[in-house]
């Protein structure tokens, strides 16, 4: 997926007001809560937008909505025959990486039986 930018005033386009961008959004947001903790970046960035999307930030939710179409048999499993008690966490941050606000993004996934039980990506 392309890096959205921080500030979408930059950019012209005409927005389409017949795309329901927040439902969209809303329905991503419930995937991503309930099993696909791939889409928690993607989903922080089209939050931050519900106002005021623009044409670009259309074309990104649509492009992740046709991401998962490709992609339904995807999802948290749990392997029941792995070795037990064991947690494996993860996690990574870009330092600053937005050049309009300074602030950064990290994220922590934390996986028990080879599945996802927590993540978060947060600003």
């Amino acid at each position: 997926m392309q890096k959205t930018t921080e500030s979408n005033s930059a950019e012209s386009g005409k927005v389409d007001f017949s795309f329901p961008y927040r439902q969209a959004v809303g329905a991503l947001m419930f995937l991503m809560i309930a099993t696909r903790p791939d889409l928690a970046y993607s989903v922080g960035c089209f939050s931050r937008v519900l106002d005021k999307p623009t044409s670009a930030d259309i074309i990104r939710v649509k492009r992740v909505l046709r991401y998962l179409s490709g992609t339904l048999s995807r999802g948290t499993v749990y392997k029941p025959n792995c070795s037990p008690g064991l947690l494996e966490c993860y996690s990574d941050a870009d330092f600053a990486a937005c050049t309009t606000t300074g602030r950064f993004t990290t994220g922590v996934v934390v996986c028990h039986a080879e599945g996802t039980v927590s993540w978060l990506s947060q600003r």
